[in-house]
C-alpha cells in the first residue's frame, strides 16, 4: 500500500494535500523560502521498500520542476512543523536528483527507518530566498515498525515535589515579616555543597540557617536581633518556628544565652561579644546536643564566634560598602528563588512535572553568565526529558502557542531556565530560528573590538555584532574610564516586550536577556540577538567580543559607514537582524528586509526619521543630544496593538519592512505610525488638551512633512465637523492643521514651547493657557475661532484676548458654517478681519541639527579593530 497517501505535508506554498492525494494530476507549489525544503510525515515509523517521486504533469505548470536538482532525506525521530530544520542534517538518501520530463518517476529505496520524507535542496543564496522543487506526487511503501514517538505532556497527578529550601525558610520564619539587622560591612556567603538556606537579605545575605550534619545554626546580620530574640514583640512569630526547628521540634528547648546555664536541647545565643570554650560549643553542635542562633556584625576581631564559624565552615565575606537597611522583609522570601543553586531548582523541576507546570520561575540575573557544572548536568536532563515535547507545543509565528492552564508554566520556565547557561551547553530554545532566527552553520563567528561612547544614558548602545542562538561567545572589556562597571549591562536581543498576558504567543515569551556587565565573561543565549550595552552617561569602553558575527552595520554619523554599508550588506548578511545607528535613534530591523530593499534605500531611510526626531525636538524647544536616542525594534509579536510608544518603541514585524519604503512611499510622507509613536515618546502633555493623546503627538507629522520631506500636509480636514457638536470635546488634529494653515507653524511651535515653560497644572489651567497663547502668538483676538470648537473662556483670558483685533477666516472651510460664524463673530463685538492673517513666526530654529550627520570623533559609537 502507498503509506503515504493523503498524509500530512509540511511546508509554505500552495495546494499541500496535492503531494499526497494519490493523482498524478495535480501539484504541490512550495513558496521560496530562506529554508528550501519541505516534508510528508508519515504518522509513523515505517521500514520502506521503495519512496516513489513523481514529476508535476499538468499542463498550467509547463515545465516547472524539469531538469531542477533536488535532494531526499529521511528521519525517524520526532520533529514538529515549527522545528524541523534545527534537525538538519538528516539522513540522506539521494543528492541532486532531477526530473527530465514531466510525469517522470523516480524510485528510492531508503535502507533507514523513515517518518519524514524531506524533500528540498541546499539554499547558495542566502538570506535570499529559494524555491523548492514543485512536486506531482510522493509516495512510500513498506511496513510499519512502530508508532511514532510523539511527545506528550506528562501526567502527574502527585502533590509537587517538596522545596527544601522553601521549606526551611517557612519552618525557620513561621509568621514572621520583618527583622531588624544591623547594617553592616559584609554578608553570609551560602555554600551550595551544604544546601545553606538564605531567608533575609537586602543587597547580600544577612540571615541564612545552615545544617552540617546533625549541626545545626541560624546566623543573622548584627546584635540587636539576638539581644531581642526573648522579648520582643516583633519576634513572636520567628521565636517559636526557629527555635522549633533549631531543636528538632523540642518541647523542652529555650533560648539561653552563650555564658549562662543551659540544658541539653537549649537554642544558645551568641554574639561576637561573647568569649567562650569554642571546642566545646563546636562538639555539642556537631553532637547535635545544642544548636546556635548567632548574631554577627562585620568587624576586625578574631572573636569567639568568628572561631567558631570557621569550623563550621560559615564564610562571612566583608566588604567595603555598609548595607542600607535596618529592617530586613522576610516573608517575601519563603517562595524567592534567590540564593538557591539553579541547579537545585533545575532537578526538582526535572524530577516533578508538578512542579515544572504549576510554580512560576523568575530568572535570578546574578546567576546568568555563571560557570556552573552542576546547573549544566541538570540543563541537560531538562533537555532531555523536556525538550522534544517543548518542540511541539512551543510558540513559533506559523504555529502559535494557544496558553491553556496545564502547560503555560511549563513553557515560560523552559524558556527561562535555559537562559543559565554558560558554554557547557549549547542549546537554543525550539524553533527560535522562526524568531529571533538563527544564523547558517556555515557562517564562522568573528572576534571584533568594539568601542562605544555613551554621551548620554541608554540601555540600547550597539556593539554591530549579533550572537546566534544556542552558541557561546566571550567579552573582555579592554578599558573603561568606570572600571567599577556600576549601572552597565551587557544584552542580548532587544524584543524586550512581554506577550505573557496574550492568549496565544507567537514566539517566545522571554527573547532578551541583561545581567551585569563585568570584567570578562562567556555566555550562551537560548534566544540569540544583537549585542548592546546599557551605560550611564559618560561612559568610554572597549570591549572584545569572541564568537560574535558581525551585522551589516550603519552609522549614520560616520561617513565611512555610510561608504562601505552596501558591501557590508553583502559580507554580513546572515544575522537574521541588524542595528542602525544615528545621531537620535538606534533601529533594528530584519537583515533581509533591508538587503531586499538596498542600502541607499535604507540609509535615507534612517536619515529621514532622525531627522525628524531632532526637528520635533527643535519644535517642542528641547535639544534632542541632551536626551538618549529613541530606539525603534520591528517585533513578531508585541504587547499591545499593531506598533506602541515606550522604550523601546515596538511594531509588528511588518514594520521592518515598511521602515524600507523610502522611494516608493516614506518620502511622499507614507508609514505615519513611526511618527506618531515617535511623537507619543516626545508629546508635550502640558499642551494636550481634552481627548487629546492621540491628537497632539500627531501634530509632530505636519511639521516633519513640511520641513524634513518637503511636502504640504496643511490640507484636507480642518476639524471643522466639530463645530456642529454641541459641547466641547477637544481639539482634534484638524484644529492644528488649520491653525498650521492660517498662520504657518510656528505659532502651534511656540505655544509647545511656552506649554513647557509655564507648565500649567491641570487640564482647565492647559485650556486657558492655549486659548490665551494662541491670541498672544497671534496678536489676534482668536476667542470667535475657539468658540466655534466650544473652547471654555474664563474670564481673565477673555480679558487678554479682547483687547487685540478679532480675526476668523474665511474660505472653502467655512463656506457651509457662515451662518454660526456670523452669530459668534458679534457675540465677540462683530468686527473680525477675515483674510491674509499674519504669520507667526517660529522663535526655534527649527532646522537646527539636519543632515548634521556627524559628533566629534570620540563620540563616533562602533569602531572595529581586525
Amino acid at each position: 500500500p502507498n503509506v503515504a497517501l493523503n498524509k500530512e505535508v509540511v511546508g509554505s506554498g500552495k495546494w499541500q494535500p496535492c503531494a499526497v492525494d494519490g493523482k498524478f494530476h495535480t501539484t504541490f507549489a512550495p513558496f521560496a523560502v530562506q529554508f528550501p525544503y519541505y516534508f510528508v510525515d508519515l504518522g509513523a515509523v515505517y521500514n520502506l521498500t521503495s519512496i516513489n517521486l513523481f514529476c508535476q504533469n499538468e499542463g498550467t505548470f509547463y515545465d516547472q520542476g524539469v531538469n531542477v536538482p533536488f535532494d531526499v532525506h529521511t528521519y525517524d525521530q520526532f520533529m514538529s512543523e515549527c522545528g524541523y530544520e534545527r534537525h538538519y542534517p538528516w539522513d540522506v538518501l539521494a543528492k541532486n536528483l532531477t526530473f527530465k520530463r514531466k510525469g517522470e518517476e523516480i524510485v528510492l529505496r531508503p535502507e533507514k527507518p523513515v517518518q519524514y520524507i524531506i524533500i528540498g535542496r541546499q539554499n547558495d543564496i542566502y538570506p535570499r530566498s529559494v524555491q523548492p522543487i514543485v512536486i506531482g506526487e510522493v509516495q512510500a511503501h513498506g511496513e510499519k515498525l512502530r508508532e511514532a514517538d510523539i511527545p506528550e505532556v506528562p501526567k502527574d497527578d502527585r502533590p509537587a515535589m517538596p522545596h527544601y529550601y522553601w521549606e526551611t525558610r517557612k519552618a525557620v520564619l513561621g509568621t514572621q515579616d520583618i527583622i531588624e539587622m544591623d547594617p553592616s560591612y559584609g554578608y553570609f556567603k551560602p555554600k551550595a555543597k551544604y544546601n545553606d538556606v538564605v531567608f533575609g537579605w537586602y543587597d547580600d545575605p544577612t540571615a541564612m540557617a545552615v545544617v552540617r550534619g546533625k549541626a545545626k545554626m541560624v546566623v543573622v546580620m548584627g546584635h540587636t536581633f539576638i539581644r531581642e530574640i526573648n522579648d520582643s514583640k516583633l519576634y513572636m512569630g520567628f521565636r517559636p518556628s526557629c527555635r522549633n526547628w533549631l531543636s528538632g521540634g523540642s518541647s523542652k528547648a529555650r533560648y539561653m544565652r552563650i555564658n549562662s546555664t543551659y540544658d541539653p536541647g537549649d537554642v544558645l545565643l551568641i554574639t561576637r561579644d561573647d568569649q567562650f570554650d569554642v571546642e566545646k560549643v563546636y562538639q555539642l553542635l556537631k553532637s547535635g546536643t545544642n544548636s546556635v542562633l548567632a548574631g554577627y556584625p562585620g568587624r576586625d576581631t578574631n572573636d569567639s564566634l568568628t572561631q567558631l564559624l570557621e569550623k563550621m565552615d560559615i564564610e562571612f565575606v566583608k566588604t567595603s560598602l555598609k548595607s542600607s537597611s535596618r529592617f530586613i522583609v522576610v516573608e517575601d522570601s519563603l517562595t524567592s528563588h534567590k540564593y538557591i543553586p539553579i541547579s537545585y531548582d533545575i532537578a526538582r523541576y526535572v524530577d516533578s512535572w508538578k512542579a515544572f507546570s504549576t510554580e512560576s520561575y523568575s530568572v535570578e540575573v546574578s546567576y546568568l553568565g555563571v560557570q556552573d557544572e552542576d546547573t549544566d548536568k541538570e540543563l541537560k536532563r531538562l533537555v532531555d526529558k523536556y525538550g522534544p515535547l517543548m518542540e511541539r507545543i512551543g510558540p513559533c509565528p506559523r504555529k502559535p502557542y494557544n496558553k491553556n492552564k496545564g502547560t503555560e508554566l511549563a513553557v515560560r520556565n523552559y524558556n527561562t531556565l535555559l537562559k543559565y547557561q554558560y558554554g557547557g551547553t549549547n542549546f537554543a530554545l525550539p524553533s527560535i530560528n522562526h524568531h529571533p532566527g538563527l544564523i547558517p552553520s556555515t557562517v564562522k563567528s568573528t572576534t571584533v573590538v568594539a568601542t562605544v561612547y555613551a554621551d548620554q544614558a541608554g540601555n540600547f548602545f550597539p556593539l554591530g555584532v549579533y550572537a546566534n542562538a544556542g552558541g557561546a561567545f566571550r567579552w573582555t572589556v579592554v578599558k573603561s574610564n568606570r572600571d567599577n562597571y556600576e549601572d552597565q549591562r551587557l544584552r542580548i536581543n532587544a524584543h524586550v516586550d512581554s506577550i505573557v498576558k496574550h492568549d496565544s504567543w507567537s514566539r517566545w515569551p522571554y527573547i532578551a536577556t541583561d545581567f551585569p556587565l563585568k570584567k570578562q565573561g562567556q555566555y550562551v543565549s537560548p534566544h540569540g540577538g544583537a549585542l548592546f550595552l546599557q551605560l550611564p552617561r559618560g561612559v568610554n569602553i572597549t570591549i572584545r567580543l569572541e564568537g560574535v558575527y558581525r551585522y551589516p552595520w550603519l552609522d549614520l554619523r560616520n561617513p565611512k559607514s555610510i561608504e562601505s554599508f552596501p558591501q557590508e550588506l553583502k559580507d554580513y548578511a546572515q544575522p537574521p537582524f541588524l542595528v542602525v545607528h544615528g545621531d537620535s535613534m538606534i533601529t533594528m530591523l530584519k537583515t533581509f528586509d533591508v538587503y531586499e530593499s538596498g542600502a541607499s534605500e535604507v540609509t535615507s531611510s534612517a536619515r529621514h526619521f532622525d531627522n525628524a526626531i531632532k526637528v520635533m525636538h527643535n519644535y517642542r524647544g528641547t535639544k534632542w543630544e541632551d536626551v538618549r536616542s529613541e530606539v525603534f525594534v520591528a517585533d513578531v509579536q508585541i504587547s499591545v496593538g499593531y506598533g506602541h510608544s515606550g522604550y523601546p518603541i515596538m511594531g509588528s514585524i511588518d514594520w521592518s519592512y515598511l521602515f524600507t519604503l523610502w522611494s516608493s512611499s516614506i518620502k511622499h510622507g507614507g508609514q505615519p505610525g513611526f511618527v506618531h509613536e515617535i511623537g507619543h515618546n516626545l508629546q508635550v502633555g502640558e499642551a494636550t488638551l481634552l481627548n487629546g493623546n492621540e491628537v497632539t503627538n500627531n501634530v509632530y507629522r505636519l511639521i516633519v512633512d513640511e520641513i524634513n520631506l518637503g511636502l504640504n500636509p496643511y490640507t484636507g480636514d480642518m476639524g471643522t465637523g466639530q463645530w456642529s457638536a454641541s459641547t466641547y470635546q477637544g481639539p482634534s488634529w484638524g484644529y492644528y492643521r488649520y491653525l498650521g494653515k492660517l498662520f504657518g507653524h510656528g505659532l502651534v511651535g511656540n505655544g509647545f514651547i511656552e506649554a513647557r515653560k509655564i507648565r500649567p497644572p491641570n487640564e482647565s489651567a492647559k485650556t486657558q493657557f492655549w486659548v490665551k497663547q494662541m491670541c498672544v502668538e497671534t496678536g489676534y483676538n482668536m476667542l470667535p475661532f475657539h468658540d466655534m470648537w466650544h473652547f471654555p473662556v474664563s474670564g481673565d483670558t477673555k480679558s487678554t484676548c479682547t483687547k487685540l483685533p478679532c480675526f476668523f477666516p474665511k474660505d472653502q472651510y467655512t463656506e457651509s458654517f457662515e451662518s454660526k460664524i456670523t452669530e459668534v463673530i458679534n457675540k465677540y463685538g462683530g468686527n473680525c478681519s477675515r483674510s491674509n492673517p499674519n504669520q507667526v513666526k517660529f522663535r526655534g530654529d527649527i532646522r537646527r541639527g539636519q543632515d548634521d550627520g556627524l559628533q566629534p570623533a570620540q563620540q563616533l559609537g562602533v569602531t572595529y579593530e581586525k
